[in-house]
């Protein structure tokens, strides 16, 4: 199945009105020329509807050799058997103009860009350590003791011998992806810069994934546990009572702070919240009535009790409150191991079985990573009271 890589939106675009080309000769081959094919090729002949009517047929059922023997490349233009025909023909819903479920085709007279909230890129991107990956797995050593000094107490002493043990974690490399069809009347008629919009989505989609990846993920459809789920973390409960977010404040992130014991794992540390318990925090007040967190007029505090945060979206919202669930973690996300195979990747397949009988052409995003916290432990997480 013929494919284009696109690397940016510029290229995307550039690649849509390249292929604008191919869609007018896909809409353009006549019922002639599979006739023409069917009665031995050669000459003017007239349309013949049994032959229309079994290459149809022929497609709707995906059987190759019946499509080659009454169409083929000659009968299509650009759509060949055996390479132009997906096996995938079920590839999620497309984006189609309706009256019943509402258009995704914007017309020109409305609006030359869709109106919509745009997400941010993840600030775990820039925190987390980025390893890039020849193969599927790498083994990351990790340290299970320390090397100590032992002193001789005279020159006839024995040096005691020490050294440290290493256990080791692995990394390993998943592939994840997503579809998304699009009708050749969208292409066509909607002043959408579509490119753009369509590398947002793409980047949004994976910021989503990554902080799940690292954060929220406990297995299920995805491989990974994230720190909220993942064992030898340092659970802190809250007291009996709080079983709810709303009871969350500074006194709960001493606590976190508490449960890293040593220097070495508070270096570099960060809290790590959802937007909305920040809030919270900062509508905390004291006893003489002024804000634990910020000061009059400070509206962004840049930092918890000596320490920065990060807010994501992804991380359990003030609104989700549940009893025994972790909701906070704090430790320096530099720990956190993301195995880069193959980034951010958008592919163009105009030539599937449903661009025949629907119209619809696909973009495939996909990416190949791996993600591992070697050392747990150095993170703690807050729950919510049993």
């Amino acid at each position: 199945m013929k494919a284009e890589q696109v690397v940016d939106g510029a290229s995307l675009q550039a690649l849509l009105k390249e292929h604008d080309r191919d869609i007018a000769q896909l809409r353009g081959a006549t019922l002639a020329s599979i006739a023409a094919r069917e009665n031995g090729g050669g000459g003017t002949v007239g349309v013949n509807a049994e032959g229309w009517g079994k290459f149809v047929k022929a497609v709707v059922r995906n059987d190759r050799a019946m499509i080659d023997r009454l169409g083929g490349a000659g009968g299509f233009g650009e759509v060949r058997p055996g390479e132009g025909y997906s096996e995938k023909t079920l590839l999620g819903s497309p984006l189609t103009s309706d009256t019943a479920s509402g258009s995704y085709t914007v017309p020109q007279e409305f609006s030359r860009e869709v109106a919509r909230i745009a997400e941010e890129r993840s600030d775990l991107f820039g925190l987390v350590k980025h390893v890039p990956m020849g193969t599927r797995t790498m083994l990351l050593p990790t340290e299970a003791t320390t090397l100590d000094f032992h002193w001789a107490t005279n020159q006839a002493a024995a040096l005691t011998e020490d050294g440290p043990t290493f256990g080791q974690d692995t990394l390993t490399v998943y592939t994840g992806a997503a579809w998304l069809g699009v009708t050749e009347e969208l292409l066509e008629d909607s002043a959408v810069i579509l490119g753009d919009y369509i590398a947002k989505l793409t980047g949004e989609a994976w910021s989503r994934a990554f902080e799940a990846a690292v954060l929220t993920d406990n297995g299920g459809v995805s491989p990974f546990t994230g720190l909220l789920h993942k064992g030898g973390v340092n659970d802190v409960p809250m007291a009996p009572g709080d079983a709810s977010f709303d009871s969350f404040g500074m006194k709960y992130c001493k606590d976190l702070i508490g449960a890293l014991t040593s220097r070495a794992k508070r270096r570099n540390a960060k809290f790590c919240l959802h937007p909305t318990l920040a809030d919270i925090l900062a509508d905390e007040k004291d006893a003489m009535g002024q804000y634990v967190w910020r000061q009059s007029g400070d509206t962004t505090p840049q930092r918890i009790k000596g320490y920065g945060f990060v807010l994501a979206d992804g991380m359990p919202s003030a609104s989700e409150t549940a009893a025994s669930t972790p909701f906070v973690v704090f430790g320096d996300l530099g720990q956190i191991y993301h195995g880069d195979r193959i980034g951010v990747e958008v592919k163009y397949f105009g030539q599937t079985q449903n661009t025949v009988q629907y119209g619809v052409v696909y973009f495939r995003i996909r990416v190949r990573a791996g993600f591992a916290i070697p050392i747990p432990s150095a993170f703690s997480r807050l729950r919510t009271a049993a």
